[in-house]
């Protein structure tokens, strides 16, 4: 009899078990999503996940700090969390209580819910629409790690990768957009428990032919060289051949950008102080 309550008893818990997991697992799969819309934005705690599953973005909490929280985008597949892109960077939440969400004006904001102070919007001045055609914004996390706000039309109002922190990943540009006026650059990190603004960037100039130099402030650190077709000239191990580079220049642009031939190989420019 007493084995028999035991096993009852057993079969219950295993049971209970099975049934917590099967809604933890319905619950995790209902809540993921790649994109946030204007009735659906991202509370901390939640994540957005790119179609096949290789990037997420949320909210974290970088390094030894510790309430300090950041909207950030990192690699799902690297067990060690390994943050390629930082909205607020300058700005965090204090404490759990953060939300990403598009509001009236159809710009991605980070705001504190226990305050309604906002730390972070992405300052696009839109011409006067519609309240309907806003509501039909989105902004979404690609394959590509990048994040894209997209109008009600599907164009692309906005995208992380015109606002590159301290990572280069395939097919984000460094060097001058000259069509907007700004200089796309990597910046360090302050530490490895503050991804604020630190004292390197990696940058390009174009006087005469375009060159790539490592400053710390605005002091010439290191020369890569100038752009010779293939590579920069002072760094022969870019590797064309695994990850070919590209360099464009004409009215619009003066960048450079690489691909990635091996869709299962993970690559990136990360500017880190060590």
């Amino acid at each position: 009899m007493g084995r028999q309550a035991l096993t009852s008893k057993g079969n219950i818990t295993f049971l209970f078990s099975l049934l917590l997991s099967l809604l933890l697992s319905l619950q995790y799969c209902s809540s993921t999503t790649d994109t946030i819309t204007v009735n659906r934005p991202l509370k901390d705690g939640e994540l957005l996940i790119s179609k096949a599953k290789s990037y997420a973005l949320g909210f974290f909490t970088p390094g030894n700090s510790t309430d300090r929280r950041y909207v950030g985008i990192w690699y799902r597949q690297i067990p060690d969390q390994m943050v390629v892109w930082v909205a607020n960077r300058n700005s965090p939440v204090n404490g759990t209580s953060g939300v990403l969400f598009i509001d009236v004006t159809g710009n991605l904001v980070i705001q504190d819910s226990r305050t309604n102070i906002s730390v972070w919007n992405t300052s696009l001045d839109f011409p006067a629409t519609p309240a309907p055609s806003k509501a039909a914004y989105s902004a979404q996390i690609q394959e590509t790690g990048n994040l894209v706000l997209y109008r009600g039309d599907q164009t692309a109002a906005w995208q992380s990768f015109d606002y590159p922190t301290n990572t280069l990943l395939a097919h984000m540009r460094l060097g001058m957009d000259t069509k907007r006026g700004s200089n796309l650059s990597i910046t360090s990190w302050k530490s490895a428990d503050d991804p604020a603004v630190g004292d390197y960037a990696l940058s390009v100039q174009m006087k005469g032919k375009p060159q790539a130099f490592l400053f710390k402030d605005s002091t010439r650190a290191w020369r890569l060289g100038s752009w010779n077709g293939i590579r920069w000239s002072g760094l022969p191990e870019m590797t064309p051949d695994a990850t070919p580079y590209v360099f464009t220049e004409n009215d619009d642009q003066a960048t450079e950008e690489y691909s990635i031939k091996d869709p299962n190989m993970y690559t990136i420019v990360m500017l880190e102080v060590i």
